[in-house]
């Protein structure tokens, strides 16, 4: 913490002596600092770093905002680090010590939050803010009904299945997709497939990150380890092999055209993706979403970059300054690289354009339509190009967006205690009953530590 202060003070000295030296009269102007938190960012041996894609942020706030100079410290995420930066950073918070803005590269963790680290951005948003963003959307990322931190965009994971699989069904409960399985199985002899890739510590981490928050309260502490449901998921992903044992010849997009997999497991971060499961069904699908106790299973998750205030920072009005650069329409339609970005205006404008095929003019003047999206395996190569979207694309991927609710609840940690407890039971070394006590145990421990 000593190094981070002398870094601050050096910094400020060297503003205040250089804009002394260009002041009239000999007369000095106050420089106030805002200090930006990058978490995620990475740091050279000499400690050094450097993130281009804020210089513009940067430079434009301070051309708005004379007087105010941004500063930027780094903490990284590395279990190989010498000190868990993120409790690093959490103690400067508390401590009062801590910046006025914190951005979160590639994410954030619930245990970045719930420590009450970071400020309510409901309140600092415009009065109708409705209208400029998804309701359901920013609700999904609240916790106890207030918004600690905010993604730039966001991802959407879902399942989508043939409609004969799906039978009119817009969702279905974990006791649903295994009788739909089950049934299927027997009918194809045996052969059939979940997914292209299906084994046991797979499929459920795939169940598992999508059903967390069935599991974990993280406003309570309470967790349901040892619930039915939970046991459900464990000994439904037993079923499956330990190591895939595929012909040479396999091919998965055969083994989606010929009925032989039941599901497609699609990450949607462009508008694009909405398209790529008809590509392997060869039909229209239904997205029906991860099992769930209710309503389409469909999964929210943070883009790669998420914004924050300190709690506190006493320059929260200008900590809002400096995010809400992010939030316009320029930077959301231009700056998000992954993910939809979260500008309501700049998402609907680009899921019309997708409807119409976009063309370039090469060297020689002909014009050639420009390929959005390929689908491609490692066993199959490129088996399609997407240039567009139909209407019927454009209509699943609205309601879904329209729709979903439920957030990963995701924390990396949590997640790799659970699945380091589930290979003692997929080796067959433990029961299914001891492998949900430990858990149990584990979980409840980590979350109320957290929580405290």
């Amino acid at each position: 913490m000593m190094r981070r202060k002398l870094l601050l003070v050096t910094v400020l000295l060297l503003l205040t002596g250089f804009l002394a030296a260009c002041g009239s009269g000999g007369e000095t102007e106050d420089i106030q600092a805002l200090t930006v938190a990058c978490v995620g960012i990475g740091r050279e041996d000499d400690g050094s770093f450097s993130v281009p894609s804020l210089d513009e942020p940067i430079q434009q706030f301070q051309e708005e905002h004379e007087g105010y100079q941004v500063v930027l410290t780094a903490y990284q995420r590395s279990a190989e680090a010498e000190e868990d930066e993120l409790a690093l950073l959490q103690r400067e918070i508390v401590s009062g010590e801590g910046p006025d803005v914190i951005l979160f590269f590639g994410g954030y963790d619930m245990t970045d939050i719930v420590g009450g680290y970071t400020e309510d951005l409901y309140s600092w948003l415009d009065e109708g803010w409705e209208e400029e963003y998804f309701e359901n959307i920013l609700d999904a990322f609240s916790y106890e009904g207030k918004l600690l931190a905010l993604p730039l965009s966001f991802t959407l994971k879902s399942i989508a299945v043939s409609e004969e699989t799906a039978q009119n069904r817009s969702g279905w409960t974990m006791e649903e997709l295994i009788d739909c399985y089950e049934t299927a199985y027997e009918a194809s002899g045996e052969e059939l497939l979940l997914y292209a890739g299906e084994i046991k510590k797979d499929v459920f981490a795939l169940l598992l990150t999508a059903n967390l928050s069935d599991f974990v309260d993280w406003e309570t502490g309470e967790c349901q380890f040892e619930s039915e449901n939970f046991q459900k998921i464990l000994e439904f992903a037993n079923r499956f092999p330990e190591e895939l044992n595929l012909a040479d010849d396999f091919s998965i997009a055969q083994a989606y055209a010929e009925g032989k997999c039941l599901i497609y497991p699609v990450s949607l971060s462009s508008v694009y993706d909405i398209a790529v499961p008809e590509v392997y069904f060869g039909e229209n699908v239904t997205f029906i979403g991860y099992p769930a106790r209710d309503g389409n299973g469909t999964i929210i998750s943070a883009g790669s970059l998420v914004v924050a205030i300190s709690a506190l920072s006493e320059q929260k009005e200008m900590a809002w300054e400096f995010i809400s650069q992010f939030l316009e329409e320029d930077y959301q339609s231009e700056k998000i690289t992954y993910g939809f970005p979260i500008s309501k205006t700049v998402l609907l404008e680009q899921i019309e354009a997708a409807l119409d095929i976009e063309y370039e003019e090469g060297s020689d003047g002909a014009s050639t339509p420009v390929v959005k999206r390929k689908v491609s395996s490692e066993l199959d190569g490129t088996i399609a190009e997407i240039y567009q979207i139909t209407e019927t694309q454009k209509e699943q991927l609205l309601q879904i967006i329209e729709s979903v609710s439920k957030g990963t609840a995701f924390d990396s940690q949590l997640n790799s205690l659970i699945l380091d407890e589930t290979q003692g039971y997929f080796a067959g070394e433990k029961t299914a009953e001891e492998t949900m006590e430990v858990i149990q145990s584990i979980a409840k421990m980590y979350v109320n530590e957290n929580l405290d």
